[in-house]
């Protein structure tokens, strides 16, 4: 059976123009998850022909997938309402077909249920697997902060429906919900979540009219314009909505008979839902009161934990504390600057700025620097953290408050490197470190850099990593300050050459002891040679090296020259 149903579902899925229908994750998990699902029940009544012949013949296959893939406007409230239908006409086509073949039939209703049951969480499942992070996460705040409400609406449906049969009054369904709703509480009926298609889920509030806010996107933005400008906001609520493409699959109405005009507003963060839900509770409680959406201003001086995001809504950065450092008047515009001055254990100095006109956010901009722009490892921080916006393509970041999901603030930012130029810094200041701790010494990164400077740190690093560097000298010149006999060293003459200094290896005004340094020229050409002066060129195929026993090893110079094939 698990075959048929595995091909139907798959089959249905194309025909309803899934867009991952085709996508060889989704078949693998059909076959994966439905393989382990009719195992669970081989052993079950259900495993003989007259129950996959109702799924054959009576094309139920086709209702499960029309009900959990078509239309969101269906007759069914929920997921229990239709399970409970398909169970029933299966028991009941199941105990025809045996009674018709002679065979035993079954009182266990309950199994029927189970099957479809999990077949249908295993379909939803797969379909919600698709959907962006966000669009999940919404999904599941609405579920976890509505349950709740509609729990309690459903139970004093449920008291209604009992007392009316105490006092022997027939009622309809409909007779009782329109009772529940006289009776002051804002009532919804329950809907399930479906989705359909992979599309990405958005929620939308609905309040009346307002034109201080009507520029406004989100509730966050309305939250972060009240943050900044201290000033307390209350609009009057309509509707709560969660929409996916142009359906609506769930629906709060708090002032139906409302007509006149509305602003729009998307939420998208545990925070918002839970103001939301505050306010709708708040007028439910009172029916002569209407619901209120209430933002009061955080006071200036508390501070906010977040996690710093992409726009892909990957964290880049943890636990940033942010607070107000300052806000003044520029022209007629108010700019706050938001920033996590206070928190000596961050490595970043983190500063949002954010522009408003006399009524609107304009501009918010996002400002990440060193916060001791001396020290290399700062630099670094700096750095990695560019190198991953890079990497998802990023241009805005994203505040998350940590202990309400809800997004404090978003920001343009643009990485203004290229990937070599990046890859380079990162490179150098790596090498600064490296070097520091190898041989005590302090660079000062808030200076200028010449690309000879950032040459000179990749050199040292490598001699003191390998004991070595390679020499880019072409002509060398000497000064002589023994008598040789010159008769044989004319110009022309291929000679190698092999000198010893002394001196000390000097970067950014620092001396750094490398010990005695061995130079080796394995192939040069004399240009001109007297008492006192040695001019040479190196030769195509030339060995030219700087050695420093302290760091290469403990070896003679002949072993030296062995190793490094200078014969």
């Amino acid at each position: 059976m698990a075959g048929f149903i595995i091909e139907k579902i798959l089959e249905v899925a194309k025909e309803k123009g899934l867009s991952f229908a085709k996508e060889k994750w989704f078949e693998n998990k059909i076959k994966e998850e439905i393989t382990t699902f009719d195992l669970d029940f081989e052993r079950e009544v259900l495993d003989c022909n007259s129950f996959e012949l109702f799924l054959r013949e009576s094309n139920n296959i086709n209702k499960i997938f029309e009900f959990t893939y078509g239309s969101f406007n269906n007759k069914y409230k929920s997921d229990a309402e239709f399970i409970n239908e398909i169970s029933n006409e299966a028991y009941n086509y199941f105990n025809y077909y045996k009674e018709k073949i002679g065979n035993i039939k079954t009182d266990n209703k309950d199994v029927f249920y189970k099957y479809f049951e999990r077949l249908i969480k295993i379909i939803n499942e797969l379909i919600f697997e698709k959907l962006s992070p966000e669009s999940k996460s919404i999904v599941k705040l609405v579920n976890k902060s509505f349950s709740g409400q509609n729990e309690r609406i459903l139970n004093l449906l449920e008291e209604i429906k009992n007392s009316q049969k105490e006092l022997n009054i027939d009622v309809s369904e409909n007779e009782m919900i329109n009772s529940l709703k006289s009776s002051g509480l804002n009532f919804t009926e329950e809907k399930r979540i479906k989705i359909a298609n992979g599309q990405n889920i958005k929620g939308e509030v609905t309040v009346k009219y307002n034109e201080s806010i009507s520029k406004f996107k989100n509730v966050s933005e309305l939250q972060r314009y009240v943050y900044f400008t201290q000033k307390p906001l209350n609009l009057d609520l309509i509707s709560f909505k969660l929409i996916s493409g142009e359906n609506v699959i769930e629906e709060l109405l708090i002032e139906s008979n409302y007509n006149g005009p509305i602003t729009k507003l998307n939420f998208i963060s545990k925070g918002e839902i839970e103001l939301l839900k505050k306010s709708i509770s708040d007028s439910s409680s009172n029916s002569k009161a209407r619901a209120t959406l209430s933002i009061t201003p955080v006071k200036e001086k508390d501070k906010f934990r977040i996690n710093l995001e992409d726009d892909n809504y990957n964290i880049v950065l943890s636990n940033i504390d942010l607070s107000i450092e300052e806000r003044k008047m520029v022209g007629k515009d108010l700019v706050a600057v938001l920033s996590n001055k206070e928190q000596e254990d961050s490595l970043l100095y983190i500063k949002f700025i954010v522009t408003f006109d006399s009524k609107f956010i304009t501009n918010t901009r996002v400002e990440i620097i060193p916060r001791k722009k001396e020290l290399a490892i700062y630099h670094l921080e700096k750095f990695n953290l560019f190198l991953k916006l890079k990497s998802n393509n990023s241009k805005r970041l994203i505040g998350r408050i940590i202990d309400n999901c809800e997004i404090l603030f978003e920001g343009n930012f643009n990485v203004e490197y290229d990937d070599e130029m990046l890859a380079r810094e990162i490179e150098f200041v790596k090498n600064v470190i490296y070097i520091q701790d190898k041989v005590n010494i302090k660079v000062d990164l808030s200076k200028e850099f010449t690309d000879e400077d950032i040459d000179e740190i990749s050199k040292l690093k490598e001699i003191i990593n390998t004991g070595k560097i390679e020499l880019r000298d072409r002509i060398i010149t000497a000064k002589i300050n023994q008598i040789f006999n010159l008769s044989n060293l004319l110009p022309g003459k291929e000679i190698a050459i092999t000198f010893k200094s002394d001196e000390k290896y000097e970067i950014f005004g620092h001396e750094v002891d490398l010990g005695t340094l061995l130079y080796v020229y394995s192939k040069v050409k004399i240009k001109s040679i007297n008492k006192e002066t040695f001019i040479g060129e190196t030769i195509e195929g030339t060995k030219k090296l700087c050695i420093s026993p302290k760091y290469y090893g403990d070896f003679t110079f002949e072993e030296i020259c062995e190793r490094e094939g200078l014969n």
